[in-house]
């Protein structure tokens, strides 16, 4: 179990456990820094993890897959550790994403938004679907697995999705993140 202020190597580069930012069905995930404080990235770990679990290959194979997912959709995955070596639990490194949730930001809506901003989300939403279901199949969206980016004037600029649920056809579900942006 990682805890703030913790350590980890990861591509020959160490990094500090900074900020827990939540917990999901997966695991925990925690904002990560590099020691120079230049790079920031999100953190997602499994907890709920057996060395011995029969899922693992199938769930390394999604990350594996899920890595390779290029999209100006799509959240980037920088790679994962298994869990086989220390430490043992495994985790995911992605794009941090971060700004609260489509939910949230509907929640606070006086109003409802304008017709062309709901069809740029949409579509936006579309095209990285389209993009992720090239290699593995989509099983969950909603609006609080969406995150938002902000301008200054709280709009939405960019739509994040979050905690999708993929599963390579016959394999088992992961969690990973998507991006889509708002037409300006």
């Amino acid at each position: 179990m990682f805890r703030v202020n913790d350590c980890i190597n990861f591509e020959d580069k160490e990094y500090v456990i900074s900020k827990f930012l939540g917990q999901g069905g997966m695991g925990h995930v925690f904002l990560i820094k590099d020691k120079t404080g230049s790079s920031k990235f999100a953190l997602k770990t499994l907890q709920h993890y057996l060395p011995d679990d029969n899922n693992h290959r199938s769930l390394i194979n999604e990350w594996e897959k899920a890595q390779k997912i290029s999209h100006k959709n799509t959240i980037r995955y920088h790679g994962f550790h298994d869990g086989l070596s220390k430490p043992s639990t495994p985790y995911l490194i992605m794009e941090l994403a971060h700004d609260g949730s489509l939910e949230d930001f509907l929640k606070n809506q006086s109003s409802l938004l304008e017709e062309d901003a709901c069809l740029g989300i949409f579509h936006q939403i579309i095209d990285g679907m389209e993009a992720v279901n090239e290699v593995l199949v989509h099983r969950d969206i909603k609006p609080d697995n969406i995150f938002t980016l902000w301008r200054q004037d709280r709009t939405p600029q960019e739509i994040l999705l979050d905690q999708i649920t993929l599963s390579v056809p016959g394999g088992h579900g992961i969690n990973i993140l998507r991006r889509t942006s708002l037409p300006l």
